[in-house]
């Protein structure tokens, strides 16, 4: 019955500790949500639902309650319980009156939690959560200030939902401005070593944010137009193909001054992602993320997750200032997912496909990558294969044209004869 965000909230491996501690703090109530049906002395579920909203609400008060899992796996049990699928209706509105009131903000953020869980069943709750209460405001602060510990997990969390779900209002996007951005960035170096849960949810709150930055209409993200900072891919596609199935490329030297010059053709492109153009700028505090996105892409799983962090990855290699942000060690360990992926990735993924086979030139010709060649052969063999006439006749004829185009700007660089 829950929705995928609050099934996020909480990790597998934390979940099973944190049973006892939400057993244990709601006591009755907790009985009443797996039976169902309302005890002999409570007959209306709305009562339930309050006693439960005090309940954590308690918790949030007191020294030593709910820790970040324990929080999480509390929505979990309500969410999923029989109670709330047989009290559906009434919970609704009990949600939709109580959303717009005036509460302390513990018990707003319940409420907030609650609407997001339910909205699957309902989507109005989404809508009108959105709509009648400002959230990105709201949650923005509760990430931002230190006294507000408890909730800054499940802040980063559900800001990241709303960032991959709907595109923001101006209004709201503009709270997502560079200082918070900044203050992210530092908080994922701060967290590194301290604190995994949200150094990671901050990570992906960037990422996020990064996706919508894309989801939007029109960017109004760009460099300042100084100088040596408008990102460039590394190539472009002429607008008159050679033929039907091969389209006219123009590998770009792997020289940095021949890289970056239209007479390689190059198309400048005007307008980046505030989290590169940021990421380029504060480059002493973003060792730890840029880390993490490999991180995050070798163990995701979700492809919708996985093509937000390709495109956010991608943006860094094509970007100038951003070109050798990642390390060495994450270049290998990147150059190892796209290897693994390209040969195990199912026959429908054509998506994922394409994302990594655009990935791999920018890895190839504008990173540090060549100067240790890491599994050059391997890189080599695969893109033969990939262009080889039997995988192209089992692909896209989209995926067998990138293919191609990524097979010819890497074989100077890779050095091992011709791959197509």
């Amino acid at each position: 019955m829950a929705t995928k965000l609050t099934r996020t909230l909480s990790r597998k491996i934390e979940r099973r500790y944190s049973v006892k501690a939400v057993s244990q703090a709601f006591g009755d109530v907790e009985a009443i949500l797996r039976n169902g049906t309302t005890s002999a002395t409570t007959t209306d579920p709305v009562q339930v639902l309050e006693s439960w909203v005090s309940k954590m609400d308690n918790q949030f008060s007191t020294s030593g309650g709910f820790s970040n899992p324990d929080c999480p796996h509390a929505f979990l049990s309500l969410l999923e319980s029989p109670f709330f699928s047989t009290n559906l209706n009434a919970i609704v509105d009990y949600l939709s009156s109580r959303v717009e009131q005036r509460v302390i903000r513990r018990v707003a953020w319940i409420f907030h939690l609650l609407v997001l869980g339910a909205q699957s069943l309902y989507p109005n709750l989404y809508d009108l959560l959105v709509d009648t209460v400002p959230i990105v405001s709201r949650l923005k602060t509760y990430i931002t200030r230190a006294y507000d510990l408890p909730l800054k997990f499940p802040a980063l969390t559900l800001l990241t939902h709303l960032c991959n779900q709907m595109v923001l209002s101006e209004s709201d996007f503009t709270l997502l401005d560079d200082s918070f951005i900044a203050y992210l960035l530092y908080a994922v170096e701060k967290s590194s070593y301290s604190d995994e849960q949200c150094n990671e949810a901050a990570s992906q709150l960037l990422v996020a944010i990064h996706k919508q930055c894309r989801l939007r209409p029109s960017s109004q993200d760009s460099w300042d137009g100084s100088p040596g900072n408008t990102p460039r891919p590394i190539w472009s596609r002429t607008s008159s193909p050679t033929s039907s199935d091969s389209p006219l490329l123009t590998p770009a030297s792997v020289g940095l001054k021949q890289r970056c010059t239209s007479s390689s053709g190059i198309t400048p492109n005007a307008s980046v992602s505030k989290i590169v153009f940021n990421l380029g700028r504060e480059q002493g505090n973003c060792t730890a993320f840029v880390a993490n996105l490999i991180f995050m892409l070798n163990r995701e799983q979700e492809p919708t997750a996985i093509l937000s962090l390709l495109d956010l990855i991608t943006s860094i290699v094509t970007t100038p200032a951003t070109f050798t942000l990642f390390f060495t060690n994450d270049l290998k360990v990147l150059v190892d997912v796209v290897i693994r992926e390209l040969y195990n990735l199912p026959a429908d993924a054509d998506s994922l496909r394409l994302a990594y086979l655009r990935l791999l030139p920018s890895i190839v010709l504008n990173t540090q990558y060549l100067k240790f060649r890491h599994r050059a052969a391997h890189l080599a063999s695969l893109l033969r294969n990939l262009t080889s006439r039997e995988s192209l006749a089992l692909v896209s004829s989209e995926v067998g044209k990138q293919a191609i185009q990524t097979a010819r700007l890497c074989e100077e660089s890779l050095a091992y004869g011709p791959l197509v």
